[in-house]
C-alpha cells in the first residue's frame, strides 16, 4: 500500500482511527508505506498531518506498528519536510539557508528515521518528491544555490546523501532506507 495522506492524526500523534484504518489495509497486504509525517514543525504539509519531530509521539507509532505488524503485513514510515509547501508561517528559503540551517534539517531527517526505528517500523522511506523541501533541492529549477549544496547535480543531492548515510549509520545494516 503505498502512502496516502488519510489526515486522521490528532495534532500530529497517531489516533485509533488512523491505527483502525491501517488494521484493516494491512490485513492480506505485505507492505504498507504510513503516510508521510513531518520531521521538525516548519515542516508541516496539512493541519492533520502526522508528526515524527519528537519522541513523544513514538508510543503512538508503536501501537500503530504492532497493529499493521498483527495483520502479517511489514511497515514502513515516509518521513517530509513541506519546504516551500509548507502551511507554517516560518517557511523556510533553501536558496537563503546558512550552513547551520542545513545542519539543522538533516539532523531532523536523521532523527526521524532513528524514531522510526524505535517505533517498530521495518524501515522508513524518505519524502523527496512533490516539490517538497529535498525535492526543492534536487531540482535545477528551485536550487538557485552557489555553494556545495548547489549547481551540478552531484551538489543538489549532497544533501540527500548525507542524510541517507549518516541514517545508516545510525539505524544499522538491516534497516530499509529508500528515498
Amino acid at each position: 500500500l503505498p502512502p496516502m495522506a488519510r489526515e486522521l492524526s490528532e495534532e500530529g500523534k497517531v489516533s485509533d482511527e488512523l491505527i483502525d484504518y491501517y488494521r484493516k489495509r494491512a490485513d492480506g497486504t505485505g507492505l504498507i508505506i504510513v503516510e508521510h509525517s513531518y520531521v521538525s514543525p516548519e515542516g508541516i504539509a496539512s493541519k492533520r498531518q502526522l508528526s515524527i519531530a519528537d519522541d513523544d509521539v513514538i508510543d503512538g507509532f508503536k501501537k500503530l506498528t504492532d497493529a499493521i505488524h498483527a495483520q502479517g503485513s511489514f511497515a514502513i514510515a515516509q518521513i517530509s519536510h513541506a519546504g516551500f509547501e509548507s502551511i507554517s508561517e516560518e517557511k523556510l528559503d533553501l536558496n537563503e539557508m546558512s550552513s547551520e540551517d542545513i545542519e539543522h534539517m538533516k539532523d531532523a531527517f536523521i532523527e526521524a528515521a532513528v524514531r522510526t526505528q524505535k517505533a517498530g517500523f521495518d524501515g522508513v522511506e524518505i519524502h523527496s518528491a512533490h516539490g517538497y523541501f529535498l525535492n526543492q533541492f534536487y531540482s535545477p529549477y528551485t536550487n538557485k544555490r552557489t555553494d556545495d549544496y548547489g549547481g551540478d547535480l552531484e551538489n543538489r543531492i549532497r544533501l540527500h546523501n548525507e542524510i541517507i548515510s549518516e541514517t545508516r549509520n545510525r539505524v544499522g545494516e538491516e534497516y530499509i532506507i529508500a528515498i
